[in-house]
Parts: C-alpha cells; structure tokens; sequence
C-alpha cells in the first residue's frame, strides 16, 4: 500500500461548525463539530474520490467494460 500526503486546511466557521478541506484536492472539503471530525470526513471523502476516479478510468491495456 503506498501513501501520499495532503496538506488539509482547518477553520472553524462563524456558526460554530470546522471546515477541513484537502487542498490539493478539487472538491475534497467537508464539516465537522470539531476540526477532527472534520478532517477525518475530509480524508474519508478524498478515498471515495479516489476509488471513483480508479474505477472511471481504464488501466492501460484494458478495454472498457
């Protein structure tokens, strides 16, 4: 299994509310009741990513299914 490290940015909102995003990750951003949670929804959300991204496009040599 290999690793890649993200840079993930915290703040925490006006209502209350942490927002995590994964910065070098379009759309990677989520909310949390505290900046672990979010970071962890954050982290979840760029593996589902990941996983929909791995499945969309072909390996090389192979032919759509």
């Amino acid at each position: 299994m290999s690793h890649i490290l993200y840079r993930v940015e915290t703040e925490l909102e006006a209502d209350g509310r942490w927002s995590a995003e994964i910065v070098d990750v379009p759309g990677a951003m989520a909310y949390g009741a505290t900046e672990k949670e979010a970071v962890a929804l954050a982290r979840a959300l760029t593996r589902g990513l990941a996983t929909q991204y791995r499945r969309a496009v072909p390996r090389r040599g192979t032919a759509p299914v």
